[in-house]
């Protein structure tokens, strides 16, 4: 009996359930239903013409027709299974985490196997475009470099080489484009500044060229082709831009410092030169043996640089290990990722590692903070994944010295390491 009362009462349930969906349902119906005559009657205030959607038959059926096959293909959950209930939502939350990692996993960065790989594409890319360059098939030159700048968009060669094709095709506004892509990567590249004026001269933007030539006269003072960009500009304004140009050029002439060979095998004498506001003198010591390695101490010192053209100048123009260690220990803490921003070079990336390493380890000072400061500079990760085996070895034995000479905690040492990948 009570087994019967049982059947009774489920069966009472599932009943009830079904008509309450049922309900529902037409509810749902005459709720849209209202809405659509509503939406009629404004639109006849109105004066307009109720005009049935496009395709709307056809997309009616085709929505109907699936959720008829989902039907069909998924079986009802019954009201009182609850098991089968808890199934079900187990079953949603894991397909909810199956879509979310799928999502985050299609916006992880690529590894460095897939950068190089790309990379190297990148590079027979660009050759068979300076192939096509060279037998001037303009055309299939762009081809080429815009393969590499999709596989690779990183390398402001790229850019500025498609830059000269668009150039040679009259096509100004994407020269322009493509040499100011060109610029933001790579802040000292000449090329791409020689080519932006030629197209904003071709455009007529005199203005935005001559700012052009004069960052050109500040990387390289003693570039012939600037005069050739002057003269164009004259014909148009006339010697007024000259005029500043040269103020700017010449305002603080350059110095010719003359070169003597000495010959290290004979004894010579020893000359300071003490400079000072008003005078001169020279000062002669007695005779002294040379030395192994002779370096001229220069008792001023660049002031500390604010961006990365100055510190690239003065990097450049001393290239003896003793300079370059004042210099850098002239900058504070926490200042090198603020004066390159995304100007990096890979070539200054390596000698500031191996200065570092000659000089300062030499003289016993600290290094663990200028290779933090390297760590924070934007495009590292591109620089540490094309540095040499000999260059790793270098850092391995640096971090070993932090280790070692400084009071650096080794969970820091570690961490520092994995960004650098030893």
């Amino acid at each position: 009996m009570e087994r019967d009362n049982s059947i009774l009462m489920q069966k009472q349930v599932r009943d009830n359930s079904e008509d309450l969906q049922s309900e529902f349902l037409d509810l749902k119906n005459w709720e849209e239903q209202m809405k659509r005559k509503e939406q009629e009657m404004l639109n006849e205030r109105n004066g307009q013409q109720v005009i049935p959607p496009v395709r709307s038959k056809n997309k009616k059926k085709k929505c109907t027709v699936k959720e008829n096959k989902m039907s069909k293909n998924s079986k009802r959950i019954k009201s009182y299974d609850y098991t089968a209930w808890d199934k079900f939502d187990d079953k949603a939350c894991k397909k909810l985490e199956d879509e979310e990692q799928s999502d985050e996993s299609s916006d992880e960065p690529l590894s460095k196997e897939e950068l190089e790989k790309n990379y190297s594409k990148a590079i027979e890319y660009k050759q068979q475009g300076n192939d096509f360059v060279k037998q001037k098939k303009w055309d299939k030159a762009i081809a080429s470099y815009s393969e590499a700048i999709k596989l690779f968009p990183y390398d402001a060669i790229f850019y500025a080489n498609r830059a000269l094709c668009y150039l040679k095709q009259d096509n100004l506004y994407s020269a322009e484009a493509d040499c100011s892509s060109a610029i933001q990567l790579d802040e000292t590249y000449v090329k791409a500044y020689h080519r932006r004026v030629t197209a904003r001269l071709g455009l007529k933007q005199f203005d935005a060229a001559l700012e052009d030539v004069k960052k050109i006269t500040e990387l390289e003072p003693c570039n012939k082709e600037t005069e050739v960009l002057l003269n164009q500009i004259k014909k148009q304004f006339g010697d007024l831009y000259i005029c500043i140009i040269h103020i700017h050029i010449y305002f603080e002439p350059l110095k010719r410092i003359p070169v003597q060979e000495a010959d290290l095998s004979k004894p010579f004498k020893e000359k300071k030169i003490i400079c000072n506001n008003n005078q001169v003198e020279l000062k002669s010591n007695a005779t002294c043996k040379p030395e192994e390695n002779f370096i001229e101490n220069c008792e001023e010192m660049p002031p500390i640089p604010t961006n990365s053209v100055q510190f690239l100048i003065n990097w450049k123009k001393y290239t003896s290990f003793d300079f370059r260690y004042r210099y850098l220990k002239q900058i504070p803490s926490g200042s090198l990722p603020k004066i390159f921003q995304d100007s990096m070079e890979t070539d200054i990336f390596s000698g500031i590692l191996t200065t570092l390493k000659i000089e300062f380890m030499k003289r016993k000072e600290p290094i663990f903070s200028y290779l933090k400061d390297l760590s924070n500079i934007k495009r590292f990760r591109a620089f540490i994944m094309f540095i040499s085996n000999s260059e790793k070895q270098d850092l391995k034995l640096m971090f070993s010295y932090c280790n070692t000479s400084e009071k650096i905690s080794e969970e820091e040492i570690t961490d520092l390491q994995d960004k650098y990948e030893i």
